[in-house]
């Protein structure tokens, strides 16, 4: 089986475990808590939840990117290594918490919520730490059911309190932290075992003080590339709430579209997750990478192209469907959901070509590109927040996500020489896509919104065989080699 059949198979495997588990958390139970509890308390929730992850890159300072990359290149690093950055990981997640707590009270939050959500956040990166010993030594399969693990286990829970009736009027806001909160700690403990069992654990040795000091230095530029990546992904949510009136209310308004965005850049981070390793080693033995690029760059556009669409011609009626909002307030969250679903073409554009400089170790390119972006999101989000809320917040990000998807790509020719003629042709073809669906969406404006989405995502598959963007030979020489 070839390279892109290998990472296809795989990545349809764990993208069909995390479709069929993530989503339903999403849009069913965490929509769900956020309609039973109101929208200016779950925004303040939010807000909090927010604030921890402004902050996550603590926990991490590129420790995830730097060992799947040095893993993925080289494997004699999980016993010499590895076990160095977890004495220097666990030193992080004292830090994150002592520092979240505090600078957070400073700024008026709520120190219990700091704290519950905090040890949340702090067990979720343990895992995703730990399954960057799979994603490197390619264990996808096993990476795709811890994945999805702790949020099965939230979803059983959280659906026992919300959906019967007589335990729905004991549910609260507390409850749902801690339902997540023991989830995760299962997970966590799975993925130790599991880690032993396929014998992929790092060797765990006494850290010295030089040898310490030697990895925090090789470190250091994946951690600022984190920190600031994390600033630029998670502000827009803090500025809605402290430069807009009625902050948590609006913080809230945000949270609605915000999902979609959430499960549409998780459809491609799934992807980029995996493609890191791959494309460390191909660089490595200096394989062209241009081929793997355009299948992602496809599989993340052609849905995407789909939720733009959709959001366009049926953004509105969506917002008052899943919220129950009144007309006013659902035409407003539907400018929110259409300016959020433009963002995911540039974000996931970005993180598809983040990961190949991550793997090609263009870190530094990285870092004053991420900085400029975060320098866009702060321009536009003190333009367009303190007059237009979350609609402000949602351009600022679109623009924000525009800009940064222009510097990897600038990047990444200059680096790779990655964009040629098929490249323009391909983006050409998917831009064709993209007019011929909005067109043909104008003429069945009248359906349901289930019927339109349908009969779109029909229409879509089928003018993606049209424009040659999924080739039927392909197709059955891929079906044959998995075979």
């Amino acid at each position: 089986m070839s390279q892109n059949r290998l990472f296809l198979y795989d990545s349809l495997i764990f993208q069909a475990l995390n479709w069929l588990i993530k989503p339903l958390w999403i849009f069913i139970i965490d929509r769900e808590v956020q309609n039973f509890v109101g929208t200016t308390v779950y925004g303040e929730y939010f807000v909090h939840l927010n604030f921890t992850l402004l902050f996550i890159m603590l926990l991490d300072l590129g420790i995830h990117s730097f060992q799947t990359r040095e893993l993925a290149s080289n494997k004699r690093f999980l016993r010499v290594g590895a076990g160095g950055l977890l004495w220097i990981k666990l030193l992080l997640t004292i830090f994150y918490m002592v520092f979240i707590i505090g600078i957070g009270m400073l700024n008026s939050l709520s120190g219990w919520w700091l704290l519950a959500i905090g040890i949340n956040q702090i067990l979720a990166s343990w895992i995703l730490y730990f399954r960057t010993f799979l994603a490197s030594f390619e264990k996808f399969r096993w990476e795709a059911i811890v994945s999805v693990l702790d949020r099965l286990i939230a979803i059983i829970t959280c659906a026992l309190f919300l959906f019967i009736p007589f335990l729905r009027s004991h549910f609260t806001l507390s409850l749902f932290v801690l339902f997540q909160t023991i989830a995760l700690v299962i997970a966590l403990v799975f993925v130790v075992w599991l880690l032993r069992k396929l014998a992929v654990y790092p060797r765990i040795h006494k850290l010295q003080s030089p040898r310490a000091i030697r990895l925090i230095k090789a470190n250091l530029p994946y951690a600022v590339l984190a920190m600031i990546m994390s600033l630029y992904g998670r502000l827009d949510v803090l500025f809605i709430h402290h430069y807009s009136i009625n902050g948590n209310e609006m913080a809230g308004i945000y949270a609605q579209s915000f999902r979609f965005l959430e499960a549409s850049s998780m459809y491609v981070m799934l992807f980029t997750g995996m493609l890191l390793p791959v494309l460390a080693r191909m660089l490595k033995q200096q394989s062209a990478v241009g081929n793997m690029i355009h299948l992602v760059i496809k599989l993340a556009w052609i849905p995407g192209i789909l939720l733009l669409v959709f959001a366009i011609h049926k953004g509105t009626e969506t917002m008052e469907m899943l919220y129950k909002l009144s007309a006013s307030k659902a035409a407003y969250s539907g400018k929110v959901f259409l300016f959020l679903m433009w963002t995911y073409l540039p974000l996931s554009l970005s993180l598809i070509l983040g990961a190949l400089l991550t793997a090609g170790g263009k870190i530094k390119a990285l870092i004053w590109s991420t900085l400029l972006s975060l320098i866009v999101l702060v321009i536009f989000s003190m333009i367009y927040i303190p007059t237009q809320g979350a609609v402000g917040a949602a351009k600022a990000v679109a623009l924000t996500q525009l800009s940064a998807c222009v510097f990897f790509a600038i990047l990444s020719q200059l680096y790779y020489t990655l964009f040629k003629i098929e490249t323009v042709w391909l983006f050409a073809k998917l831009i064709a896509l993209g007019l011929l669906l909005y067109f043909i969406g104008r003429q069945m404006i009248e359906l349901s919104m289930w019927i339109f989405g349908l009969n779109l995502s029909i229409i879509a598959i089928l003018l993606s065989f049209g424009l040659q963007l999924v080739s039927i030979s392909q197709l059955k020489k891929l079906i044959k080699d998995i075979k």
